[in-house]
């Protein structure tokens, strides 16, 4: 699956511990990893108390929601019981902007902001609305 141009590599992990047959020693424990793609910065963090069975909660930025279902099956296939939190964060790191001004419609407000100014300036009471023309 590929969303936003990140290929998500998740399965790194789990197929390097299923490969190792490493045991879990305990349920109680806290984990984090960092991957940068492109203009992104990643960060993923599991959280995990001991409970009776695999209770997994997520916070995931809404862009990504969509790889909710996968990251849950990798967890899920990786641990039996435990109270598990995920966490994703995603940062900007690039010099590009996450917003893009529109240059056409503020030349028009700048515009319309000088034509406004010619106007008298009327400091008191509800004269100041009546200054500006109706459309």
């Amino acid at each position: 699956m590929q969303i936003y141009g990140f290929q998500p590599n998740f399965c790194k992990f789990a197929t390097y511990k299923k490969q190792r047959n490493i045991m879990t020693l305990s349920m109680t424990g806290f984990g984090s990893a960092v991957v940068e793609c492109q203009n992104k910065k990643f960060t993923f963090e599991l959280k995990s108390l001991n409970s009776k069975q695999l209770d997994l909660s997520t916070r995931i930025p809404a862009g990504y929601r969509a790889l909710e279902p996968d990251m849950r099956n990798i967890i899920a296939g990786l641990l039996e019981r435990g109270k598990v939190e995920l966490n994703m964060y995603v940062e900007t790191t690039g010099s590009e902007s996450a917003v893009q001004l529109n240059l056409p419609a503020l030349e028009g407000y700048k515009r319309q902001v000088e034509e406004a100014s010619a106007y008298p300036h009327p400091t008191t009471g509800t004269a100041c609305f009546c200054a500006f023309p109706t459309p």
